[in-house]
């Protein structure tokens, strides 16, 4: 779910104007700056749309093995052009972490989240994980607590408000919980979400060894479309159904299959136990 806290960072200096999501990442990322990764936008990264070098090689490398994960993600090559295709990468997300890094007085990407989302929500059991070299973990490594993840979702859920405070703005909230891409409906910026389109389920990213097909329809059938979700390793979520007023965290172990608990059944499955 690190990666939908990673999204509220980049949206929280988009309101503030520090950065813009249609600029290219390289004002930030000095390395691709007369590569062919000049043309990669922020927006891309957060849609997963980058053109990044993936294979599952060099990804089970950054995350298992790389002692400075930021560097070996800046590091990869460019071989797509940005928006052709949808592709699930750790290694493309971790690069906002050079992008944030640029945009604080400080450099201290964990600092500046502690101060700027996870202390106004009271996120005080939460712990934003770095690698070897010290830099923030933007694509895993966030260690949490239901409650304190139930806090995010009800920060979505009003719209980016807390306690009266707006934190983020709710012009961010609607784009990063809607489809940025035709290529996989299924997905914001960083979060999943629930329109009707062609959908790219991964697996992997929970644990599991194989990905489905891509399909036409809904992530989750048979909840409200305006439900979304952030997702972790093991199907741990948070799921949010603004139509409902419903936030609901799953924490625990990976199931034994990937159908045992999906998006579809544990969302439904909170919503019809509240029917009321």
């Amino acid at each position: 779910m690190t990666k939908s806290l990673t999204s509220l960072l980049v949206g929280m200096h988009a309101d503030d104007g520090s950065l813009d999501l249609d600029d290219t990442a390289s004002e930030s990322v000095d390395e691709w700056r007369g590569s062919p990764a000049e043309a990669v936008t922020v927006r891309d990264l957060l849609a997963m749309t980058s053109g990044r070098r993936w294979d599952e090689v060099s990804d089970s490398r950054m995350i298992r093995s790389e002692p400075d994960k930021t560097a070996f993600s800046t590091g990869l090559s460019q071989v797509q052009r940005p928006g052709d295709e949808w592709v699930y990468d750790n290694s493309a997300v971790q690069t906002l972490e050079s992008v944030l890094d640029d945009l604080d007085e400080s450099d201290d990407v964990v600092a500046n989240a502690e101060r700027r989302l996870l202390e106004p929500l009271g996120m005080r059991d939460t712990e934003w994980g770095r690698d070897a070299a010290g830099n923030a973990l933007t694509f895993s490594g966030v260690e949490s607590t239901c409650l304190d993840l139930a806090r995010v979702g009800h920060l979505m859920l009003t719209d980016g408000t807390w306690k009266g405070e707006q934190l983020i703005s709710a012009d961010y909230v609607a784009q990063a919980t809607s489809t940025s891409s035709r290529l996989n409906a299924a997905y914001g910026l960083l979060w999943w979400v629930n329109a009707e389109g062609r959908v790219v389920e991964v697996l992997r990213q929970a644990g599991f060894q194989t990905d489905k097909a891509p399909y036409e329809g809904r992530l989750a059938p048979s909840v409200p479309d305006d439900a979304f979700w952030a997702f972790g390793y093991g199907n741990q979520y948070v799921a949010v159904v603004p139509s409902e007023g419903v936030v609901a965290v799953r924490l625990g172990a990976r199931p034994s299959s990937p159908d045992r608990v999906t998006f579809d059944s544990f969302t439904a499955g909170v919503l019809a136990s509240l029917d009321r």
